[in-house]
């Protein structure tokens, strides 16, 4: 096997993944084969394969992969967040400087940010992510862009039909909690369907 347009990727983590098929008798099943396992890294963009003769007797084939690879992160940029410091998103980030811009991996990037602001009551958040050209060549700028709107404040916690239990021992089953002087009753969806369950296990509890 031979690889050409590699710049980023090593060819001998490329050759580790085809080692199985050398030596096999030579068929565009494994040829097909191969190119979906160098496909699957999700490092390339294009994969083109042709098979060349290795001798004139044209007992054996060489497999040269012609790859496009996906263009390497120059840097990841945060705008329109003000509640939320960039370095805590950043740290919600997996794609770094270096990395190969990865598309599957910028969406969970994506919902990972998104996830950062609902857990900070931030309910009407968007987070858009894309990519813009470098500054050179092969490379792309990682773009966050947020509208935070304002946070979701828990401003009281009422209960109603509940005869057998006070409103004190519900409430202190709960995790969330109404905006106070020691709680800012950040509200949470997560920890409202816990609170929940919370409740419906201890009146089972109780029978």
């Amino acid at each position: 096997f031979a690889f050409t347009g590699l710049v980023t990727v090593k060819a001998d983590d490329l050759r580790a993944i085809v080692k199985p098929y050398v030596g096999r008798p030579f068929s565009l099943d494994i040829l097909w084969e191969a190119q979906a396992k160098l496909f699957a890294l999700d490092s390339f963009e294009s994969i083109e394969p042709n098979a060349n003769p290795a001798d004139d007797a044209r007992s054996a084939v060489i497999i040269e992969f012609a790859v496009v690879e996906r263009p390497t992160v120059a840097a990841v940029e945060v705008s329109g967040n003000a509640g939320v410091r960039t370095a805590e998103i950043l740290d919600k980030v997996v794609l770094k400087a270096g990395d190969l811009a990865n598309p599957g991996t910028l969406a969970s990037d994506e919902q990972a940010v998104r996830a950062l602001y609902l857990d900070k009551g931030y309910t009407d958040v968007t987070v858009s992510a894309s990519t813009a050209p470098g500054d050179a060549p092969g490379t792309v700028k990682v773009l966050f862009r947020v509208s935070e709107g304002l946070p979701t404040t828990i401003r009281e916690v009422r209960f109603s039909g509940n005869s057998f239990a006070s409103d004190t021992t519900l409430r202190n089953l709960m995790k969330t909690k109404a905006q106070g002087l020691f709680n800012p009753g950040v509200f949470q969806e997560q920890k409202l369907a816990e609170d929940s369950a919370a409740i419906v296990e201890y009146y089972g509890s109780k029978g």
